[in-house]
């Protein structure tokens, strides 16, 4: 192949019975390749060792390299961008991108090793590869934002932010990693949930708080709930009566009557007999 500027490459086709005909299409190793050999076990020669047969150079350059098809083809495996559609060249362009991931994640390693001690957790066995996916995913997200936002006039973006952006104030974020929290662009700090959501409606802010009923000791027996709400639909062994008795567990149970019903507040199973001396043990402990 000679290209405009006259310089020539060759490609050579090489091919070779190994356990079956192997065939190589290389740039590399072009020319003779007396002189080169593997060793292989062959039928009826167990226990006398291996035999050596002769092989072309291109063979062995493969045999060096070829891990590194094998990683990059695990690597598209664990760390794919790529999304299901009909539109192809969206597959095309993520396949692209992946593979422009594996390079430069490469060059991360090889870079960490000599000049950026820094960047050593990237090349950790333990989610090193993930942390630098997701790192330099934040780190083109933050780039992309400040470019709208220097140019937005130029752009043509009207209002405070860029056009695909939230407009007004900002929700509140303490992630760090952001560009609007290494700004201080971010209203406030995230605080735990406290059962309480706030809506928007007519300019002003409204408050609604979820408060739950409160639940007082009764005279009569009523139906017992779970804890999450639900009412109780089996019968359980009177708290009671499994305090008055001794011994072992299967020996108390025995003619222990059951029930369902209780005192609300205090949520304990309490037989018919025993509800008429019953204390409510939670109502003398809040007093």
């Amino acid at each position: 192949m000679k290209t405009p500027t006259g310089k020539i490459y060759y490609i050579q086709c090489s091919t070779w019975r190994d356990k079956k005909q192997v065939t190589f299409l290389h740039t590399t190793t072009v020319g003779n390749s007396r002189g080169k050999s593997v060793k292989r076990h062959t039928k009826g020669r167990r226990g006398r060792g291996r035999i050596e047969i002769a092989a072309p150079q291109s063979q062995q350059t493969y045999v060096e390299n070829f891990n590194a098809v094998d990683r990059n083809d695990r690597d598209s495996a664990d760390w794919s961008t790529t999304i299901q559609t009909v539109r192809y060249f969206l597959r095309i362009f993520t396949w692209m991108l992946d593979r422009v991931l594996q390079i430069v994640y490469q060059i991360v390693v090889d870079v960490a090793k000599v000049l950026k001690p820094e960047w050593k957790r990237y090349t950790s066995k333990n989610n090193g590869r993930h942390d630098f996916q997701i790192d330099l995913g934040i780190s083109l997200l933050n780039y992309a934002i400040k470019y709208d936002l220097d140019n937005k006039d130029k752009l043509g973006y009207t209002g405070d932010y860029p056009n695909w952006m939230k407009q007004g104030v900002l929700d509140p974020c303490r992630c760090e990693k952001c560009y609007f929290c290494i700004k201080g662009l971010t209203n406030g700090i995230v605080h735990k949930h406290t059962g309480k959501r706030s809506s928007e409606g007519n300019g002003d802010s409204a408050t609604t708080k979820k408060s739950k009923a409160v639940v007082e000791c009764t005279d009569d027996r009523v139906g017992l709930t779970l804890a999450d709400g639900s009412p109780m639909k089996w019968n359980d062994y009177c708290k009671k009566c499994l305090e008055k008795r001794s011994g072992k567990w299967k020996d108390k149970v025995k003619k222990c009557p059951t029930s369902k019903l209780g005192c609300a507040k205090c949520n304990e199973p309490i037989c018919r007999e025993c509800w008429k001396t019953y204390d409510h043990p939670k109502a003398q402990k809040s007093s």
